[in-house]
């Protein structure tokens, strides 16, 4: 469709249905709306042509548009900006009287044939400092501003045609669907863009920018391509979610505290008007009375600014920007006022501000207690004390709160002077004026006496081998370096700290509240970020002897366990070993920029007294993280009580993605009676397992290990029963993770000859980065424009560190192959440094002969020698790869994959080996344009990395020669029958013979079982094939 210079109208049917015309149910403001888009322009600039669309004041030039300039509908086709009409776009339309402007984002029609601009995302941007100029635009979010739309989710039976069928991302495998019957909405994405958008720039100091979003939202809504993951699951205007005080990225749908959502039938027009101003109470950023269809009683909410950005400056914002989505929204109109004023006879409930302590205040002194101030809005209404509710941590405290002034008064401050010292508090707050309208305020807060907690610090973790510091002063530590495997297991080990520099440690200054020890003396505070599974760090001090809390400082943007250990070795030696004091159960704190304290807790969450003392070597580690946790501090806090009767156990309850070799462990702390060691029992699935159980003083130990391996994705219910005077028993369960598991059944028997076979073709004709495309290229059914077969550019003489040259010489447009004896470590550029390991040898076939580095797709075979146990796998890419393992030639099991295009970097992966032997392993792996390196490693147990192949320094050996083995036949059967000597026999065709006490299981591999097997009765014993 050509690139439209004129104003495009098309009419939809009459629909008879009521239809709330616009700018009717709210009255203009006054002196009128500051800037208003009425629906009916669609003016299209050129891109590059600035301010210049829709009404002449909007741009589609940001990187969060790809709009080809079509309108929706007509016949598809490719061809650039102006040209081409990929599915989706912009166009004008009329219904009963009503002109406006419908956008349509189908998902990503990349992945069906049209290359960019593709409509895969529609965003136009209007300067909202040409309006008023920058200096007031940069704040207008903060002084106030009001907004207005009216909009709606278009239905072919509401709204009538075109809407153009979906091109969902990802999801090409399942062709084009069509539109939904109920509408496709959009939610909030990219740290606060959606439908409907209004920023401010900052100024630099004491304004941030940030930006807030609204957008109308379809129950059936997703966050991505596939319609069965993170579904919306509600209808209604939706919009930044709450998520603290500082503008963050964390306010998507889903990313929050709080999600912020108003509910009405989207599919219908909506007229929308909403006052913004800067949060009195500094709980959010700002907060928002949403006025919805000429009701005078707004939904208050406080939100948090995004810090989504994609023109300059301060700006309003239109339509949606996340490739991943897919949605169609009618607009009718669109404005803004500069001040914030609120409807004739709105409903406005009090204000309450002045809170102390302040939302997030650490260490309050308790003898200060708890005080705010409360205003009425509404002429005429007063502040009643019956009005004032105060609930602390579960308790309604209301009726200990000191009134000022009286029930005539419209202002009133608030005090409650029954803090405790040493506390987490929970405040909720609630003041109804005399009219009946209410305002309700959360915040948290802790009474912590710092003088007499011993507080160690996240980044302050042993040095140079088991060294510390006793009573560090802060940045004590700045610089000092540590050792890896002794003093900490970090398994980002190319991403290095702010603080100790030298360590990988991801250490970094922290978003936490300020603490007056390093505002006194003049250093940053720190904290430990970009945290894997796994990470641990050591941390030796001298304790005064006592019983104490035990508290972390941490922020996460999703709910896991830190453990805490006691290293029970020499902390200045490697291989380390532990005991269990228990976990802290970390919540979703919303972002990383929201600290929380979460105490060392029993297995339902209270906080455990524990005597420490002496020289003590205190551990925590982070076995779920996923670079979704920060820790600023450890702190001890001197209790008066006695131990009390606890039961600490890890995997957490409740806990997902567990490792195929957890241990289970169980701490049971003695109370007022000593716990029996000898009645200590553990089950799993309801079947008895051989624990290992210990005491030491008032503590008992017990620990389990699985014979082989926990099966994937397999929820295990864990009971341990003992008596301390009374028979007691503890419940809880857990899940393992979606890790794949090599079996028995696909050992290679015959590998020999180490290293790699590396296959391959390269053509810069095409830099697709997909797995599909390498796979196509290796099968030769990649096409240039005249739909012949590609020519393989490869250079048989660029051979890095294969053993020879690249067979065949001239591949023509089938594969070249090279054998690589050492390891996987390659670079467009010999002596390169992408990736851990350098420096880099030479990428085999690389460059090719027309001289170029790009259009790269290469397969990589080779045999492993893996140990029974569980591993940590990575490639390192630029750009992506995909690696399966297994039955190599019949559906074989994806380990680990990035398909796409990115710069040299990791992706990790895990799975479990039920038995010693070696199994085949195929990696490929592609690069579009640009640098193109790969590297293959293991993560050892230590956090260290090995190259695959290169044995002399921890990687496992591999092999470039071995029969890939055979999946054997589904139906296998299991014979049984008796032998003359009453002993019974076991018989199978194929697979891996498994064993349990219980029918359920839990089933483990019986050990170097092979077909026949005698065993000899005892007891009741259940046994399966498993047949992989």
């Amino acid at each position: 469709m050509n690139l439209k210079s004129t104003l495009l109208v098309w009419a939809a049917p009459v629909v008879t249905a009521a239809v709330c015309y616009a700018g009717i149910l709210f009255p203009d403001p006054p002196g009128g709306w500051t800037y208003m888009y009425n629906g009916d322009q669609l003016m299209v600039g050129a891109e590059g042509s600035g301010w210049s669309s829709l009404d002449g004041t909007w741009t589609h030039d940001n990187d969060s548009d790809q709009w080809d300039g079509s309108e929706i509908g007509g016949t598809f086709s490719t061809g650039g900006f102006g040209v081409g009409n990929a599915p989706g776009g912009a166009s004008l339309g009329v219904q009963n009287d009503v002109k406006y402007l419908r956008l349509q984002d189908t998902g990503d029609p990349r992945d069906y044939g049209y290359p960019d601009p593709s409509n895969r995302k529609i965003y136009f941007g209007h300067d909202i400092g040409t309006d008023i100029g920058p200096e007031k635009a940069a704040a207008i979010m903060d002084t106030g501003v009001t907004l207005t739309f009216r909009a709606r989710i278009p239905t072919l039976a509401k709204a009538g045609p075109p809407l153009d069928p979906l091109h969902r991302d990802g999801q090409q495998a399942n062709g084009v669907q069509p539109y939904p019957e109920n509408g496709d909405g959009y939610v909030t994405s990219d740290g606060g863009k959606g439908n409907f958008v209004i920023r401010q720039g900052g100024n630099g100091v004491d304004v941030p920018a940030g930006a807030i979003a609204f957008s109308f939202t379809q129950t059936t809504d997703t966050t991505g391509g596939n319609p069965n993951v993170n579904v919306a699951g509600f209808a209604g205007l939706t919009f930044n979610e709450f998520n603290g005080n500082v503008p963050t990225d964390q306010v998507n749908f889903g990313q929050g505290t709080k999600t912020n959502v108003v509910a009405f039938d989207p599919t219908e027009w909506h007229e929308l008007y909403i006052v913004i101003r800067k949060d009195p109470a500094n709980i959010g950023t700002h907060e928002a009375f949403i006025f919805v269809d000429g009701n005078v009683t707004p939904h208050v909410f406080k939100m948090t600014a995004g810090t989504g950005a994609d023109m300059n400056d301060s700006f309003l914002a239109m339509g949606g920007s996340a490739t991943s989505q897919n949605w169609a929204l009618d607009v009718d109109f669109f404005g803004y006022k500069d001040e914030a004023v609120f409807p004739p006879g709105a409903k406005l409930p009090p204000t309450i501000s002045g809170f102390s302590p302040a939302n997030k205040t650490m260490f309050h002194p308790a003898a200060n207690g708890l005080q705010f101030t409360a205003t009425a809005m509404m002429p005429g209404s007063t502040l009643p004390g019956s009005g004032f509710k105060l609930n602390l941590s579960g308790e309604d405290v209301s009726s200990q709160l000191v009134l000022t002034g009286s029930d005539t008064s419209q202002s009133r401050t608030a005090k409650y002077s029954g803090l405790l010292p040493n506390r987490t508090y929970a405040a909720t707050i609630v003041v109804t004026d005399s009219g009946g309208l209410s305002a309700t305020n959360e915040l948290a807060f802790d009474t912590f006496v710092d003088s007499q907690a011993t507080i160690i610090e996240a980044e302050d973790y042993n040095y140079a081998g088991g060294q510390f510091y006793d009573n560090p002063a802060p940045g004590a530590f700045n610089s000092l370096s540590g050792t890896p495997g002794v003093d900490f297991v970090d398994t980002t080990p190319n991403s290095f700290g702010t603080y100790r520099p030298a360590d990988s440690v991801d250490t970094a200054t922290t978003a936490d509240v300020a603490r007056q020890a390093f505002v006194n003396a003049g250093v940053p505070d720190y904290q430990i970020g970009t945290i894997g599974a796994g990470e641990w760090w050591n941390y030796t001090r001298t304790i005064a002897s006592g019983n104490y809390t035990v508290w972390i400082r941490v922020a996460s943007t999703a709910a896991q366990s830190v453990r805490l250990d006691r290293v029970t070795s020499d902390p200045a030696q490697p291989n380390q070993t532990v005991e269990l004091l228990g976990a802290f159960r970390v919540p979703r704190t919303g972002n990383l920029l929201n600290f929380e304290f979460v105490p060392l807790a029993d297995y339902q969450g209270n906080p455990i007294v524990v005597p420490l003392g002496g020289k003590t070597t205190l551990r925590l580690t982070a076995p779920e993280a996923n670079n979704n946790l920060a820790l600023n501090f450890l702190m001890l806090v001197p209790s008066t009580a006695q131990p009390n009767s606890a039961v600490a156990v890890t995997p957490a309850p409740g806990a997902v993605n567990v490792a195929a070799n957890a241990p289970i462990e169980v701490v049971i702390y003695d109370g007022a009676s000593a716990v029996d060691q000898s009645t200590v029992k553990m089950k799993v699935n309801a079947a008895d397992v051989p624990a290992t159980v210990s005491k030491s003083g008032g503590i008992t130990r017990a620990r389990f290990s699985p014979a082989t391996l926990w099966n994937a994705n397999t929820t295990y219910n864990v009971s341990v029963s003992f008596n301390d005077s009374a028979p007691r028993s503890v419940d809880w369960a857990f899940t393992t993770g979606n890790y794949q598991i090599l079996t028995p059944a696909m050992k290679v028997k015959d590998a020999s000859v180490r290293g790699f076979v590396w296959r391959m073709f390269q053509n810069e004709a095409n830099q697709d980065t997909t797995v599909q495309r390498a796979e196509d290229a290796l099968a030769g059914r990649l096409r240039d424009g005249s739909g012949n077969p590609l020519q393989n550019y490869a250079d048989p003489y660029a051979f890095g560190p294969a053993s020879d040259t690249g067979s065949p010489l001239t591949p023509g447009t089938g594969t070249m192959t090279f054998k690589i004896p050492t390891v996987i470590n390659v670079n467009q550029n010999p002596g390169g440094t992408a990736g851990y390991f350098t420096p880099d040898d030479g990428m085999p076939g690389i460059p090719g002969i027309t001289g170029s580095t790009d259009g790269i797709a290469v397969e990589i075979t080779t045999f492993i020698e893996l140990a029974r146990g569980f591993y940590t796998m990575g490639v390192n890419s630029d750009d992506g790869f995909r690696t399966y393992a297994g039955f190599l030639n019949d559906n074989p099991m994806i380990l680990g994959e990035y398909n796409g295009g990115r710069s040299a970097a990791d992706t990790l992966f895990q799975f479990g080996v039920l038995e010693d032997g070696v199994y085949a392993f195929r990696t490929i792996y592609f690069e579009g344009g640009g640098d193109a390196t790969i590297e293959w490693f293991v993560v050892n147990p230590d956090g260290s990395r090995s190259l695959i192949n290169d044995s002399d320094n921890g990687g496992p050996k591999s092999y470039q020669q071995g029969t890939v083995p055979q999946r054997p036949a589904e139906n296998v059967v299991i014979k049984v029958k008796l032998n003359s000597s009453g002993q019974v026999v076991l018989e199978w065709t194929a697979g891996t013979l498994e064993a349990a006490d219980k029918v359920d299981g839990p089933y483990n591999a019986v050990s170097g079982a092979s077909s026949p097997l005698v065993v000899t009765p005892a007891g009741q014993k259940f046994y399966r094939v498993r047949v992989m």
